[in-house]
């Protein structure tokens, strides 16, 4: 099941978001930069806000087995902030649900835009077969570890 996340859903938000980000970018972003980024940007107070958006997450049999993060950037533009299942749970289709949950609760959308590790070749598999193509590539830096990340974008 997927449904909009609440601040009762923080705990395993932030749960999933620690037990996906180490096995995703393990030998791709040092674990210090992980972990200062994972408290960063899933804190509590991090996430009393972005719940209130467009924050959907996917249950099953009541625990939280993924989240996808979904914005507005202007006009009919939106941003993929974050789109992550447990590795337990991924190639079962969740991930391809919360996409097409997400994209369905844009408003008239025609461009949608999300930045992908480019050693991350698992999220770039994901995304080209769901339409996305590489927009841009450039060099990013998190907490003093750089890596290049792939700008990858969907219109319709």
């Amino acid at each position: 099941m997927i449904r909009q996340a609440n601040e009762r859903d923080i705990p395993a938000i932030q749960r999933v978001a620690s037990e996906t980000w180490h096995a995703t970018y393990e030998g791709i972003i040092n674990r210090d930069a992980q972990d200062r980024f994972i408290a960063n940007a899933y804190s509590q107070h991090s996430m009393e806000n972005r719940v209130k958006g467009m924050f959907y997450i996917a249950e099953e049999q009541g625990d939280v087995i993924g989240f996808g993060n979904f914005s507005k950037i202007e006009g009919k533009t939106f941003y993929i902030g974050a789109l992550y299942v447990l590795p337990t749970h991924q190639g079962k289709g969740i991930g391809t649900r919360l996409l097409q949950y997400g994209l369905d609760r844009m408003e008239d959308w025609t461009e949608v835009e999300v930045d992908v590790e480019k050693e991350n070749a698992q999220g770039v598999r994901f995304y080209e077969k769901h339409g996305f193509t590489k927009k841009k590539e450039y060099e990013d830096e998190l907490f003093g570890d750089t890596f290049r990340t792939l700008r990858m974008v969907t219109v319709r």
